[in-house]
């Protein structure tokens, strides 16, 4: 299944001044995901289906404070996605951000 990635990305041409969240981080179009992240600065990311490898190079790319814990339950557990996050991430605050911290600052608490 494909999320039809360059249609989202001309929706986000228009409406630069909406936050928008894309799930997955692409799933399979993970590479150019990252593309329309650099290109959209309003736009998020959850890392649900993502491995380790797929968040460390989200994170080095993009930056963990535009990146959302996902774990796309009851197909992938909590347990995996939170391993897969802390082995991609290299410090505490990335930790943070990608946990609690882009989720709180998206609903304003």
């Amino acid at each position: 299944m494909t999320q039809h990635l360059p249609k989202f990305e001309k929706a986000l041409d228009c409406i630069s001044d909406t936050t928008v969240i894309l799930a997955h981080s692409g799933c399979f179009d993970f590479g150019y995901m990252i593309d329309i992240m650099k290109k959209h600065p309003n736009t998020y990311t959850d890392i649900s289906v993502q491995p380790s490898g797929n968040i460390k190079e989200l994170i080095k790319e993009i930056g963990s404070e535009r990146v959302l814990f996902g774990r796309d339950y009851p197909f992938v557990t909590q347990a995996l996605s939170i391993l897969s996050v802390l082995r991609a991430t290299d410090d505490e605050q990335e930790r943070i951000n990608i946990f609690s911290k882009n989720a709180k600052t998206l609903l304003g608490i």
